[in-house]
Order: structure tokens, then sequence, then C-alpha cells
């Protein structure tokens, strides 16, 4: 579909819009409308019915999936090189009792047994989530010609060519999204521990987070035709977390579901291409949604 302006001649409910218009209509459109689950069903109704979209799926998820292997099997060597020894003489102290108290060694020893292996546990499962996020920071330009693929669909989108400079500037994009999510998540991970409410917010934080992350894949991609748009797009908190939400179930489960959570992100980011996609569409001539 070529994005022209509309012409008085075509249909009378479809108006004149810009280039640029147009993109950003579509895209507050489909944040407002969209969710997390429906992303997923469209998803996968996309990949049943575009086989070379599915290929190209399947060979980034697994992609995706060598390369958080091999980043979390050098984090964890790093930390059986440099950390484990230091947490192992952190935790071999133990106090002195008194004779007449020395029966609380026992519940002593007890809570730092659950102490190591409470540690232990918490420090792997920040090796995976770090070792994920920076598989997706490498992953940035497969899931750029991914989505460009979805675009191609629906209309006739010029190919981006391979140089330095869409090379840097799409590490640059993938850098300041992985970071800040790393970041976010990390914070509140630790904040989880607060009693009450401490899960909740987390929940929160990683809804939010992981549905502007959506939100944000697509846009980088449609900078390239007008780079001014993720500028002037806003993004409610509400409706990040309407799309994100999913991601949060996911990190409940622990070391599984964040070696899931590339399989779902891209789903979610070719489904929500395609629902902007659709609406531009429906914007620019008049069509109805199938």
């Amino acid at each position: 579909m070529a994005i022209e302006q509309v012409s008085d001649t075509q249909e009378p409910s479809a108006r004149q819009y810009e280039k640029k218009e147009l993109i950003l209509e579509a895209l507050n459109a489909s944040i407002q409308e969209e969710h997390s689950l429906a992303l997923l069903r469209d998803g996968l109704k996309l990949f049943a019915r575009e086989r070379k979209v599915f290929l190209k799926y399947v060979m980034g998820v697994l992609a995706s999936v060598m390369l958080t292997l091999t980043i979390g099997f050098i984090f964890h060597t790093l930390f059986q090189i440099f950390a484990v020894g230091h947490l192992e003489a952190l935790l071999a102290g133990s106090f002195d009792w008194p004779s007449w108290m020395s029966f609380m060694s026992h519940p002593e020893h007890w809570v730092r047994n659950a102490g190591k292996w409470l540690i232990f546990v918490i420090s792997y499962l920040i090796i995976v989530y770090v070792s994920v996020r920076l598989a997706f920071l490498f992953m940035i330009y497969w899931t750029d010609e991914m989505v460009a693929m979805v675009m191609k669909l629906n209309r006739n989108r010029p190919d981006m060519p391979l140089d330095v400079k869409r090379m840097t500037l799409l590490l640059k994009v993938g850098m300041r999204f992985a970071l800040r999510t790393l970041v976010v998540t990390l914070l509140f991970f630790f904040l989880s521990w607060i009693p009450f409410i401490g899960y909740p917010i987390f929940l929160l934080s990683v809804a939010w987070s992981s549905g502007k992350d959506i939100i944000s894949t697509v846009t980088m991609v449609y900078a390239e035709e007008e780079i001014t748009i993720p500028d002037e797009l806003r993004i409610p908190f509400r409706n990040s977390v309407k799309l994100g939400w999913v991601y949060g179930v996911l990190y409940s489960i622990p070391l599984v579901g964040l070696l899931l959570l590339p399989l779902v992100y891209m789903m979610q980011v070719c489904a929500f291409v395609m629902a902007v996609e659709t609406r531009m569409r429906v914007l620019a001539l008049g069509e109805q949604a199938n």
C-alpha cells in the first residue's frame, strides 16, 4: 500500500493524511485498542498465514536462545570465578553462642543454609535475566527486519539499505531500550521483596516496561520513514501495562518464563505492527478491516 493523500473523490469517510500524521494516528489507535492477549492471538494467526514471516521468526528465536545461553554461560563462569568464594566466605561465619544458648546454633545453621540457597537463586535469576536482555540487544537488527517484512505484507515499503550508519543507529536505540528495561526491572525486582505490596509493584513495572518496549521497537522502524515520530508519540502508563502484562506472568515463572520471553516478544511485536498497518490502510483508503 502506498501511503498517499486521499482525494475528495475517494471514500467520503476518509480524510486527507500526511505520511507522518497517518503513522501517528494509526500508532495511537493501536496503543489504545490493543492488549497483550490479543497480540498473542493475532501473532499466531499471522504466523499461520505467512510462512516466510514464521520461518524468520523461528530462526530469530533460535538465534536469540543461543545468544542467551552463550551470554549466560559467560556470566556463570565469571560468577564462579569471582563471586562464589566471597559469598561462601561471607556465609561461613557463625555466632559464638553462650553455653546456655547453644541450642540456638541449630536454627542459626538453618537460617544460614536458607540464606545461601536464596542468595544463589537470586544471583542466577539475575544472570539469566541480564543474558536475555543482552540477547535482545544483539537481536535488534533481526527484529527490525521482521517488522519491515510485516510492513511489506501491507504496502510497497522500500527496502532499507544495509549500511554502517543504519546499523549504528539501530544499536544505539536498542541499547537505550535494553538498558532502560534492565535497570527498571532489576530495581523493582529487589523492591518485590517488600511484604504484601512488593510483588504487585514488580508486576506493574514489568508490564509497563515490556509494553513500552513493544511500542518502541515498532516506532523505531517507522522512524526510518519519518524520524520525528518517536519524539511526538505519547504512551500512557495504563496502555503500556495493558500491552505488556503477559510478560509479568512470564517473569513469575522461575527461569523457564525468562527463556520464553524471546518467543513472546517477537510474536507480539509482529502482531502490533500488523495492527498498526491495518489501521493505516483503513485511515488512508477507507477500507474495512478484515
